[in-house]
């Protein structure tokens, strides 16, 4: 169990990260700890000049809280507060009682994409009756006569942009066996920097594995599933990227980013399949700020959504994160779609610019 110094120092370093929120709640957790172990304390002169000494930093967390509330707003990329102050009086003004905006449907600006991922991994769904009342699930076999017998249960999480899960994609023993094998090749996480570089980052905490298709066989099993269900080519290097093994422990996140990639049109990513290899009990939602909606991780099932439309222009609405994970750890792998490889199976029509992606057919 963590002491009441234990609590403190977690709050302390919270609050040099600009955490502020998290930081003044292990400081008031520091303070109770303190005062239960009040009755153990040989001398009350030694506890209470520290115990002072504990409540005048909380307070003066407290109005740094305020003062960067005040100034920058509840959230940026560099701080994150509370929606409204500690002080009673700064508490009273208009703007920390007005209705949360919504944006959807365009993309809107870092700090409103932020609030709207917090909110999606709180488990809401920002959307309107009217959208949501829309969707619906089937069973699909896209022509496949690898599915004619044992069609995949379709379920639409939005149709415009288009975003599907399909359950039952890998086996529990398969995901286990892909677990198993690629946890001896995971490395830090990184991000892709604008200049075609990576980097770690504190946007996305993770650990990851790249795997060849040829390395197990499951894996060139699950790429010839994902030609069959999605009508794409996900050969690697002609028609996709190698398979990407994520793990999340407790916390793990990634922060809202999108799939496309500078790399020119060919090798760019026109879509993203993603399996999900392990429930995770709490948190660790895939989250589509801009869509309004997202997705709980179960085990077998895969998240479909194309990044780009037939003449290579990328869709900013499909913008997504990963939230943090709560309870227990996740496990997905990736499969990133090249625009370049599709030639034969998602012909571009350049007369049609608004052209979408066909989807899988019953």
């Amino acid at each position: 169990m963590l002491t009441a110094l234990d609590l403190h120092r977690i709050g302390s370093e919270a609050v040099s990260h600009n955490v502020l929120n998290s930081g003044v709640d292990f400081l008031r957790a520091a303070l109770d700890r303190w005062d239960g172990n009040a009755s153990f304390v040989k001398s009350s002169d030694t506890f209470d000049r520290h115990r002072n000494l504990r409540q005048t930093d909380l307070r003066k967390v407290e109005k740094f809280h305020d003062q960067i509330l005040e100034r920058k707003g509840p959230r940026s990329t560099f701080h994150s507060t509370y929606e409204r102050p500690f002080n009673k009086t700064l508490a009273r003004k208009k703007k920390y009682h007005k209705k949360d905006e919504v944006v959807l449907g365009e993309l809107g600006n870092s700090i409103q994409g932020q609030k709207q991922y917090y909110r999606l991994c709180r488990g809401e769904d920002l959307r309107v009756i009217d959208v949501t009342s829309r969707l619906y699930c089937r069973y699909v076999t896209n022509g496949s006569p690898l599915y004619k017998i044992g069609p995949l249960r379709m379920e639409v999480q939005s149709l415009d942009p288009y975003v599907v899960t399909l359950e039952e994609v890998v086996t529990p023993s398969e995901a286990a066996d892909l677990v198993d094998a690629s946890a001896r090749y995971l490395m830090r996480s990184s991000t892709i920097r604008a200049n075609g570089g990576s980097a770690e980052s504190f946007m996305r905490t993770s650990s990851t594995a790249w795997m060849l298709d040829s390395d197990l066989p499951v894996l060139s099993e699950l790429t010839h599933r994902i030609e069959q269900i999605a009508g794409v080519n996900a050969q690697q290097n002609r028609g996709a990227e190698m398979y990407q093994v994520v793990n999340y422990g407790v916390g793990g996140h990634y922060t809202v980013h999108h799939d496309y990639i500078d790399k020119g049109l060919i090798n760019n990513r026109i879509a993203t399949f993603l399996v999900y290899l392990k429930d995770v009990p709490q948190g660790g939602r895939t989250v589509f700020p801009w869509v309004g909606t997202g997705v709980r991780p179960k085990r077998g099932s895969a998240l479909l959504w194309y990044n780009m439309n037939r003449v290579g222009m990328p869709d900013s609405r499909l913008q997504h994160g990963a939230c943090p994970v709560l309870l227990g750890d996740k496990w997905v792998i990736n499969k990133w779609i090249f625009y370049g490889g599709q030639l034969h199976t998602l012909p571009c029509g350049p007369e049609k610019k608004g052209d979408t992606i066909r989807q899988p057919q019953a």
